[in-house]
């Protein structure tokens, strides 16, 4: 499979993020703030689906063809072996051009996930 980043856009391999970095985010977060619960949402997407931060969040000018938009369709329910799962589709990411699904399944993810949406 050919890398689909430019060479000029590849970075060092970073560190490693653990369940340790994200209790210690969640114990310093204000958990009232609608900001940092926003911010440990994406957090736990991330982590939990094995994505990138910046298949996530938008650092310009938002572009549907690009980036997820307050108005994308998120799929949740419970599949027949009782586990409980969320989807929803990014339209590009940096392996694959014309995007791809992110599935998360019973995991502290979820338990974010289900945050009331008048708190974000």
């Amino acid at each position: 499979m050919a890398k689909l980043a430019l060479q000029s856009s590849q970075k060092p391999r970073r560190d490693l993020v653990t369940i340790d970095h994200l209790r210690a985010l969640h114990r310093y977060l204000d958990h009232t703030n609608a900001f940092n619960i926003a911010v440990f949402t994406i957090v736990c997407i991330t982590f939990w689906s094995c994505c990138r931060l910046g298949e996530l969040l938008i650092n310009t000018k938002p572009d549907p063809k690009a980036h997820i938009l307050q108005s994308m369709s998120i799929r949740h329910g419970v599949a027949a072996n009782r586990m409980k799962f969320i989807n929803f589709d990014v339209p590009h990411t940096k392996t694959k051009a014309d995007g791809d699904t992110i599935n998360l399944s019973d995991s502290d993810a979820i338990a974010v996930l289900s945050v009331p949406s008048n708190i974000m």
